[in-house]
């Protein structure tokens, strides 16, 4: 049998599973059908009934209910956030039977938005980022608090995007900019470090624009399974500079304002604006140095072409950002000496 018609089988078979379970109503699928997913390995499906329709998520098996997304899922779910709903999961066959929140991400949902519109859209996508940020743990109460943006993860992204990125750029000709090449990371790495020292809070990592779905005026997260404990500016950079989507100018400086001011809500350690600022920029310069690896690798790795459209917007936001502060002057001139001379 074909891969894929063998994977349809699969899937007809858990989903019947489901329905004889009552996790749902007895249905027959009239049509399975592969969505596009994301840049990992799970692969997605929708399940088309007469009735309704339904997303499976197929992965590797787990163990019961110690998996992240579950986990996370009743997290979001718990504190008043829209997230999909679970309606059946098979841990041996790595199964979640899913809410299906349809095609349209905020990324597709911004076409047409005045900059007001804009503007309040992203004050809603702020307040969730404050609501989960603001929440209290209980020690250890969930296995995601033992998972850190630490210098040591940081580095292994740096390394990661070092690779892949230049690799790209270069042709896989890296050896006339070895020099330059080893002063980025030494440099980038001291940008890990500093961030580090500052508190942590539940950190999404991956909150943009196409991990947030509109369905009926709705907003809802998804792709919330990496999460893990980490600097709250972290998930604020990866909303409003966001390489996907460019935010009008005034907006982004009015968004973070208004997050800032609930910012007490959330630590005690960035009462001033200007260093809340500073840390918020080389969280940007880190993310955005490890989004460029992330295209790159989809290119070179899995020849996904529809990534390459974003590298050039995604190197000028760093160069800008490195622009805003002198101690990043030798960082942006070794890194603009290898994009540009290629």
């Amino acid at each position: 049998m074909h891969q894929e018609a063998s994977s349809i089988a699969f899937i007809q078979s858990l989903f019947q599973k489901s329905c004889n379970s009552g996790a749902i109503k007895k249905e027959t699928p009239n049509k399975i059908e592969q969505l596009a997913g994301d840049a990992s390995r799970r692969r997605y499906y929708r399940i088309i009934t007469s009735s309704k329709t339904y997303v499976v998520c197929l992965d590797r098996p787990f163990h019961g209910e110690d998996y992240p997304f579950l986990e996370i899922q009743s997290f979001l779910s718990k504190i008043g956030l829209r997230v999909p709903l679970i309606y059946d999961s098979d841990a041996k066959s790595g199964y979640l039977l899913e809410e299906d929140l349809g095609d349209r991400t905020l990324l597709n949902y911004l076409a047409g938005f005045t900059p007001q519109k804009e503007l309040n859209t992203y004050k809603e996508c702020v307040d969730a980022v404050i609501k989960y940020q603001s929440y209290r743990f209980n020690e250890n109460h969930y296995s995601f608090q033992n998972l850190n943006f630490d210098a040591k993860k940081f580095n292994e992204e740096i390394d990661f995007s070092i690779e892949h990125f230049f690799n790209f750029i270069t042709q896989n000709d890296t050896k006339q900019w070895k020099r330059e090449i080893e002063q980025i990371q030494v440099e980038l790495k001291k940008v890990n470090d500093l961030i580090c020292e500052k508190s942590k809070v539940f950190t999404h990592r991956d909150f943009h624009s196409r991990n947030i779905m509109a369905k009926n005026h709705e907003l809802a997260i998804i792709d919330f399974q990496d999460a893990r404990l980490g600097i709250p500016q972290y998930d604020l950079v990866s909303l409003i500079d966001d390489c996907y989507y460019e935010i009008a100018h005034a907006n982004k400086e009015d968004l973070k304002k208004y997050y800032f001011e609930h910012l007490f809500q959330i630590v005690d350690d960035q009462k001033n604006y200007t260093d809340f600022i500073y840390f918020y920029d080389l969280v940007c310069i880190q993310r955005t140095f490890k989004v460029l690896g992330t295209f790159s690798s989809l290119f070179n790795l899995k020849s996904k072409f529809q990534y390459l459209k974003y590298i050039g917007s995604a190197f000028e936001k760093l160069r800008k950002t490195m622009d805003k502060y002198t101690e990043f002057h030798s960082l942006k001139k070794n890194l603009a000496s290898i994009y540009y001379g290629n």
